[in-house]
């Protein structure tokens, strides 16, 4: 019998589009996060691996703003999940310690966002 594992993601976003501005020298970002995780559900076998799982994920948060349903905020720009470890699986990351957390990036600017959490669970 195969496990199936539940992988949730914890990512955060924000109210506008964060933007970059060069103030001389120095940079300078504007950025709003409301505290708001939307949270991703999955199912995954063992073998299938995690930068494999993000990078399908990062596709549809990075393509347009994510609309929000039951919320008085009516959009969040996520951030993109980063992760590096290419060759990792949802069985490894399992066995050591079920819970990850991960980088991120602003939507559409590559300064740093307010981080990630991901949560796999047998069921």
């Amino acid at each position: 019998m195969d496990k199936k594992f539940i992988l949730k993601f914890h990512i955060k976003g924000n109210l506008k589009k964060p933007k970059m501005y060069n103030v001389g020298r120095f940079k300078a970002n504007c950025f709003n996060y409301p505290d708001i995780d939307v949270i991703f559900e999955t199912e995954a076998r063992l073998d299938e691996k995690i930068n494999d799982i993000i990078n399908e994920m990062n596709k549809h948060t990075q393509e347009k703003v994510y609309e929000l349903t039951d919320s008085k905020i009516k959009y969040l720009y996520l951030d993109r999940i980063i992760f590096e470890d290419k060759n990792i699986t949802v069985e490894e990351v399992y066995n050591k310690n079920k819970i990850l957390y991960l980088s991120t990036n602003m939507f559409f600017i590559n300064y740093y966002g307010a981080g990630a959490r991901l949560e796999i669970n047998l069921e």
